[in-house]
């Protein structure tokens, strides 16, 4: 369904520009991914990649600081320059530092928290921002450590 809603957006889902934005990786990594595997539904590709709109909004307010290196002959810079800011804990939180209108609908959490979530792409985008940063979903996970 989600295929055909793209389709008669003129959207190509399958286009390296086309991006899932997802509050987080719980959605898909540990909600989507399961169940379509328990009922033996094959995702489409661009379901096995996504942008994390907290990390997305902490490379934004780090700037160009995510990207710096430091050579190891001035690690003693390090000491001095800005830590990056912490990963908000909601997207309230976003709202509130990009001094946003949040969604005034107090019926639905989730389509409120939806909307929100439009809403701060949107103001990323028109302020430049470039959702590069795609995380991938591993068929096979390693086992961790308990």
């Amino acid at each position: 369904m989600f295929d055909e809603y793209t389709k008669s957006l003129n959207l190509d889902p399958h286009s390296a520009s086309f991006r899932l934005v997802t509050d987080g990786q719980l959605p898909l990594r540990q909600v989507l991914h399961p169940e379509a595997s328990a009922k033996e539904i094959d995702l489409p590709d661009y379901y096995w990649r996504f942008c994390d709109l907290r990390k997305e909004f902490v490379r934004f307010k780090a700037g160009d600081l995510s990207r710096a290196l430091v050579p190891v002959a001035e690690a003693q810079k390090l000491q001095t320059m800005p830590s990056l800011p912490p990963i908000p804990a909601s997207i309230a939180e976003m709202i509130q530092d990009l001094e946003l209108q949040a969604c005034q609908d107090n019926n639905e959490f989730y389509l409120k928290e939806a909307r929100d979530m439009v809403t701060v792409i949107q103001n990323l985008l028109t302020l430049g921002h470039k959702f590069e940063a795609n995380e991938i979903i591993n068929l096979n996970l390693e086992p961790g450590i308990w």
